[in-house]
């Protein structure tokens, strides 16, 4: 299951008669342009994999345009889409949203990069001029950065307490900051709103089914060659919204926070649109037993 294609170990399992499946299958325009400078390569790894299972039509155009044959591709749909998230994450995330403050308005940026945690907190400067007791949920993508994001914003005048350490998160004034692994869907249960991060600055962002599974509405920018099809379909489904900037962030956040029914109505959306489009792991495994 990769978003590479590996010529190398793809030849060797070729010689030695090992059938291989490229599974849950994406390839952005991006990719497909350098694989389509080298076409004898990408023809040459392609044609020797015996099934591609590609994630939408879209990807199956661009491995075709890369030396695939159009018989061995089936579009099976995204795994990711068949996401069973734990039956007690709902009641974790309402205990979490007690100790965050259940009266007040609670955003999560998730998942950020380095040059995008400027644009949230310039965002949330804005948002709290109409908002001026919500929270906000600061997610860096790398634990490791949590250092220099806290430094950041204490820069900025926020009082910042950090998910590690040992403080009542019912202390939090300004922000929130999660230093940890492994904990995003549980603030994403806990929160209102969700901006998907890595999609301010050129990362090509992140998974926002996880959100969209739990009913929340979603935010993202315009850097999505990572998820294109995805948040294009999230988008068509009134599940999303997507801003090109902080201000439009702060904008559409002070919107979807200042309307209940709204949030609810997208947050809603994304649920179904998930609902629906569960399958493919179902599917993939059919082709592998095909092989």
């Amino acid at each position: 299951m990769e978003t590479e294609i590996w010529p190398n170990m793809i030849t060797w399992c070729f010689k030695r008669n090992v059938p291989l499946i490229l599974a849950n299958a994406r390839l952005s325009e991006r990719s497909a342009k350098g694989y389509r400078r080298v076409p004898r390569l990408g023809k040459l790894a392609t044609r020797r994999i015996r099934y591609i299972a590609a994630q939408s039509d879209a990807d199956k155009q661009r491995l075709i345009s890369i030396g695939a044959a159009e018989q061995q591709i089936t579009v099976t749909g995204s795994i990711k889409m068949d996401v069973e998230l734990p039956a007690s994450l709902r009641e974790q995330g309402e205990v979490l949203r007690r100790r965050l403050g259940i009266g007040r308005a609670i955003w999560v940026a998730a998942s950020t990069h380095e040059g995008e945690e400027e644009q949230v907190l310039k965002a949330y400067h804005q948002t709290r001029q109409k908002h001026p007791d919500s929270l906000l949920v600061l997610v860096p993508r790398h634990p490791e950065r949590a250092d220099a994001v806290e430094a950041m914003c204490q820069r900025e005048g926020y009082e910042v307490i950090r998910r590690s350490a040992d403080k009542s998160a019912a202390d939090v004034k300004d922000i929130y900051l999660v230093d940890t692994l492994g904990e995003l869907t549980q603030f994403f249960a806990a929160c209102d709103v969700a901006y998907i991060g890595g999609s301010l600055v050129p990362v090509g962002g992140h998974n926002m089914i996880e959100a969209s599974a739990l009913g929340i509405a979603v935010i993202f920018g315009p850097h999505l060659f990572n998820f294109q099809e995805i948040s294009t379909q999230l988008l068509e489904a009134d599940a999303a919204r997507i801003i090109h900037d902080s201000d439009a962030l702060a904008e559409t956040l002070i919107e979807l926070l200042g309307d209940a029914n709204l949030r609810h109505q997208l947050g809603e959306n994304g649920k179904r649109f998930i609902e629906l489009n569960r399958g493919a792991l179902q599917r993939l495994i059919r082709l592998i037993e095909s092989c």
